[in-house]
């Protein structure tokens, strides 16, 4: 777009305060050339009393031409919808139709693991689709209700028996999680997925699991447990002592659901290219199967728990019931449930923008989710993401756009009008199995067998911990102090400034860092270090620190207790900045201070490769008057030759200090 023009205004700061503005006192070849280069002056009056009035029409037609432009950007159905046509129509609706068949089974099957109606699992697949299909940017994005949400939206509601309350909770948990996501993205803070590292999600991840199917354990025998809060040990223990009460019918129905689910899934892994296995709805035909038989064998009489009457039809929107207790006790999982979903949605997101190379905004993400769950709550349904096993099945599917995401809304529409009657014969053993086998597929131990592999045994102790944390006390508290660990470990590397000791390499003018090249020669009586990032505030405090031990110990990695070694005394300080690219004004004020303190103890100061974009706070801090101009340099060469040249007898100084007065220096 087009600068506004900048000119003397009769009377006016800016062309943008008045509606008509004026330009004036301009000679004739400047106006001139103003008229010619300016799309937005036209011409009013003759002579030296030339007057320019913006054209407004032309600055709105520009406005909207901007907005036209970046509405896709915000909003990515206005750029797939107006190209869609009905070859995109039949790939997606075949794509649709193979992850309805599985997502419709696992959303009535998540909503028992998360201690809700089934018709809230629905609910979770229903509206927040139709507002990813709106504001999400990956096509193979399946949205809806996924196995770690689902756990600890359980854990949330705990044993709270009173069903207006659970609904209460649920509703104000969703909304939470949605504010925040969506706060998270108008911050453009989509770089939290960055902050989890991998051994984090890992362990915690394969203890969820280990939880999920644990947490199964009564279902897959027939009996209800009483304690939401149990531990995983102790909900083995209370499956032990249990275990004789199991229904045999229940059993035989969790067992084969089991056997047949895990079955698909190492065929799939055996034969990834069989696309007969690829698509073969396995979840759907176990549920279609065992409700069959349960409806013609009347195994709810034989004692076999059923999904029995759900209420369909539509909920009216309402507000979540929010109130300062509730928002008290549920903000940490909604926290947690926020970073967890964004996490595997980003990863997708990645996956598949990758793969298909299109933009994929981890902020426009944020915003997404952050609206799809604000809307969820309106309509009791519990926080909702993304489930990578789902979006791989949607793309090799054939998923070309967003509209699948459409089409599935209209699919679990219909269930919930129509449909979810046919549901009622379906034994809890088969739904407990669904849930049983996706654990399962959550389990993996290639990042354990890497890490072994190279040897990162603190990242090993790390798992170990999280895991044993997720465990023996819940996923809550694992996942807590994975992220505590997680922001220490960032803020601590962040902290610490890199900065490297350089040596000259032979005969040569190359310097380069005496860690890497042992052999490289450190000059004696001077301190040569290099930069090897950008300044801030967060990672300049420790500077002052790491150079005191170079010069009283001479090396980075010495301990602080190490006795100080005799050596020459520092008479010069090369700082090399070719790769500081910037540096704020906190980090400015701390390097004037160290260079303050090396003038006043008469150490020469030098900077090598200052870049002009760093320039002008060195000038207005003050450290160019403090060594001078003559003290800035292109090569380290040219700064070391400038030392030896300035200082008096520079190579006799260096030497002829006793280690008595070296050490007390």
């Amino acid at each position: 777009s087009s600068k506004p023009f900048h000119a003397k205004m009769s009377g006016e700061t800016s062309p943008l305060l008045s509606p008509r503005p004026t330009i004036s006192s301009i000679d004739d070849g400047e106006l001139e050339h103003l008229v010619e280069q300016h799309p937005f002056a036209t011409e009013a009056t003759p002579a030296k009393s030339w007057a320019y009035r913006l054209d407004w029409k032309n600055w709105t037609r520009e406005r909207a031409t901007l907005v036209k432009n970046r509405a896709p950007y915000y909003i990515p159905i206005l750029r797939w919808l107006p190209q869609y046509t009905l070859a995109n129509l039949k790939r997606d609706a075949i794509a649709a139709l193979t992850v309805a068949v599985m997502l419709i089974p696992q959303s009535l099957a998540y909503s028992d693991l998360a201690g809700v109606e089934p018709i809230v699992g629905l609910y979770c697949a229903f509206l927040p689709i139709l507002v990813y299909v709106a504001l999400g940017m990956v096509p193979q994005m399946s949205v809806g209700p996924e196995a770690l949400c689902s756990i600890l939206t359980g854990v949330t509601l705990g044993d709270e028996q009173d069903m207006d309350e659970r609904r209460a909770i649920v509703s104000v948990l969703t909304f939470l999680v949605g504010s925040l996501t969506l706060i998270f993205g108008i911050l453009r803070l989509g770089f939290i997925d960055g902050v989890l590292s991998r051994p984090v999600i890992s362990s915690f991840v394969l203890g969820s699991a280990l939880v999920i199917m644990v947490e199964q354990l009564p279902a897959l025998v027939g009996f209800h447990s009483e304690d939401h809060e149990l531990s995983f040990f102790e909900r083995i223990v209370e499956f032990v002592n249990h275990v004789g009460h199991a229904n045999g019918y229940t059993v035989a129905f969790s067992v084969l659901g089991i056997a047949f689910l895990v079955g698909m899934q190492a065929a799939r892994a055996h034969w990834p290219d069989n696309k007969i296995l690829r698509f073969f709805p396995s979840i759907l035909v176990c549920v279609f199967v065992s409700t069959f038989i349960s409806w013609q064998a009347h195994a709810a009489d034989a004692g076999v728990a059923v999904l029995s009457h759900v209420d369909g039809g539509f909920m009216a929107p309402r507000l979540p019931a929010i109130t300062l207790d509730r928002i008290v006790n549920v903000m940490p999982p909604a926290a947690i449930m926020m970073v967890i979903g964004f996490v595997e949605a980003s990863a997708i997101a990645k996956i598949f923008s990758s793969k298909y190379n299109y933009l994929a905004s981890p902020n426009r993400e944020l915003v997404a989710f952050g609206v799809l769950n604000i809307i969820g709550s309106f309509f009791g349904a519990f926080p909702t993401f993304a489930s990578l096993p789902r979006s791989a099945i949607m793309d090799l599917a054939g998923c070309e756009t967003q509209m699948v995401g459409f089409i599935v809304f209209l699919i679990v529409l219909l269930t919930i009008a129509v449909l979810l009657p046919l549901f009622e014969p379906l034994p809890r053993g088969t739904m407990a199995a669904i849930v049983f086998s996706a654990a399962i597929s959550l389990i993996h131990l290639d990042q354990v067998k890497f890490l072994i592999r190279v040897r990162g045994y603190r990242d090993l102790a790390l798992m170990a911990l999280i895991f044993i944390i997720t465990l023996s006390v819940n996923i809550q508290y694992g996942m807590v102090v994975g992220l505590a660990v997680s922001l220490l470990l960032a803020v601590r590397n962040t902290t610490l400034p890199r900065i490297s000791i350089l040596g000259r390499i032979g005969s040569t003018n190359k310097y380069e860092d005496v860690v890497e090249y042992p052999y490289a020669q450190r000059a004696e009586g001077l301190i040569i270090v290099r930069i090897d990032q950008p300044l801030h505030f967060a990672n300049t405090g420790q500077l002052k620190d790491l150079l005191w031990r170079i010069e009283l110990l001479g090396d980075l990695a010495a301990h602080p207790s190490t006795t100080p070694r005799p050596q020459a005394p520092i008479v010069g300080v090369i700082f090399d900045l070719a790769e500081m690219s910037s540096i704020d004004a906190s980090a400015t004020l701390i390097l004037y201070e160290i260079v303050a303190t090396y003038v006043k103890r008469h150490i020469q100061v030098c900077f090598v490769a200052l870049r002009p974009t760093n320039k002008h706070l060195f000038l207005r801090s003050g450290i160019l008057e403090l060594v001078g101009t003559s003290h800035l340099f292109s090569s380290i060469a040219d700064a070391k030759a400038f030392l030896e040249g300035h200082i008096t007898n520079f190579s006799t100084y260096c030497l002829s200090v006793e280690p008595e007065e070296e050490q007390t220096a």
